[in-house]
């Protein structure tokens, strides 16, 4: 039994850890989703291995990054700590996992489909 009709659903569910692995691909869906012309991001934004992520395309061609305060690097959180939430957040993440996949039939977000 479906909680809401179809012609109510205007949400889109991104996966952020997409926007870091693959933006070309998850902006092309932003846009199918909105239903706007499309932009080839491939040519706007490159992968640079000095910032260790995407980045714009300048003019020239070279990749035009943020400042060194942006996209750092954080230390790895604990074991016992991730343990600890990801029991707390599981009947929550289950329950997100059920709405999305069952109710509103969304490509389940990969840190989600983990819990």
């Amino acid at each position: 039994q479906r909680l809401l009709p179809q012609s109510l659903i205007q949400l889109l569910v991104l996966d952020g850890e997409q926007l870091v692995l693959d933006p070309v691909e998850l902006m092309q869906s932003v846009q199918r989703f909105l239903g706007l012309p499309l932009v080839d991001y491939s040519q706007l934004i490159r992968y640079d291995q000095k910032k260790g992520f995407f980045c714009a395309v300048g003019d020239s061609g070279k990749t035009r990054c943020l400042g060194p305060g942006k996209g750092r690097r954080y230390p790895a959180i604990a074991d016992a700590d991730r343990e600890k939430l990801q029991e707390y957040f599981l009947p929550h993440n289950l329950e997100l996992y059920q709405l999305l996949k069952d109710e509103l039939m969304f490509n389940i977000p990969q840190w989600l489909q983990k819990s």
